[in-house]
């Protein structure tokens, strides 16, 4: 693949068409919808990550919910990477998710209180601001 001006690392976009998604460890991609609603809403906070053949390594739900959006390209990071699934597993266990005391921070930042983060509630006050 002949790259012009974007080196390894970089952020370029890519048609969405002529990324190759492989085998996955992840089956269950979760709320696509929501995903697509967020991106939409605040656009897409980190690229996918692709090898230089345009093969995926990290951001399949991203990129679903781009499709969903009817996006034509998507940003992409380039990544020099012979094993895939060590990428996708680094990507998706190395990360951390809030503690519940960093929640309530960010519920009580947000909207002066806190409430039950279930998914319908977390919809339900989101739709209110």
């Amino acid at each position: 693949m002949t790259q012009t001006n974007t080196s390894l690392h970089e952020s370029t976009y890519l048609p969405i068409g002529e990324i190759v998604v492989g085998s996955r460890f992840r089956k269950e991609l979760g709320d696509i919808k929501g995903l697509a609603e967020s991106i939409k809403k605040f656009g897409l906070l980190h690229p996918i990550v692709v090898t230089e053949e345009k093969v995926l390594v990290a951001g399949v739900r991203r990129l679903e919910a781009c499709k969903l959006l009817g996006w034509d390209t998507i940003p992409v990071r380039f990544v020099s990477l012979v094993q895939i699934e060590k990428g996708e597993v680094e990507e998706n266990v190395e990360r951390m998710d809030f503690l519940p005391s960093e929640m309530v921070s960010v519920q009580e930042s947000k909207f002066g209180f806190v409430f039950s983060w279930s998914k319908s509630s977390r919809k339900k006050v989101l739709k209110h601001e």
